[in-house]
């Protein structure tokens, strides 16, 4: 315990190397989700969620990969097919899942609203966690599930 507080982690490494090593100047991560018809999934997140659509192949039909901004959020959807075709050894798994994206909004209300307008699957309605979240969940068209919360512990403006 005293080398660590002497700048060596518990393994006898200086702590400024670890950084040094680790240190990879990520800017972003992007999630990319399977799905079974990307065009549909297009549709679910422009219709309900108001996301934009700034990319596909291809340009027009029958898409094969998205990809949706909203803000500062940036999702990309790829077919299942074409996943498959470039990854062979992941045949025969389905989309969705375990995989849960959790969002930090600035309107809770404005997005339950809609998703209930639109009749989206609500797993957990809109309650108060904890931790100080005013937060609901739902799942989108292909399963995958969406967390909207919003932080209930920032002072008003």
């Amino acid at each position: 315990m005293g080398a660590y507080r002497q700048g060596f982690n518990p393994n006898g490494i200086r702590n400024n190397e670890i950084e040094k090593r680790t240190a990879m100047n990520m800017k972003s991560v992007t999630p990319n989700l399977i799905v079974e018809d990307v065009n549909k999934t297009t549709e679910w997140y422009k219709e309900i969620l108001g996301f934009e659509m700034i990319m596909s192949v291809p340009e027009t039909g029958v898409f094969d990969f998205t990809m949706l901004k909203l803000d500062n959020v940036t999702l990309m959807f790829q077919s299942m097919k074409g996943f498959v075709e470039a990854l062979p050894e992941y045949k025969g798994q389905k989309p969705g899942g375990t995989v849960l994206l959790y969002f930090d909004i600035l309107d809770l209300d404005k997005i339950y609203k809609k998703a209930k307008k639109a009749k989206a699957e609500l797993v957990v309605d809109i309650n108060t966690t904890f931790y100080g979240t005013k937060e609901f969940t739902m799942k989108d068209c292909d399963g995958y599930l969406l967390i909207f919360a919003e932080d209930q512990t920032k002072e008003s403006a």
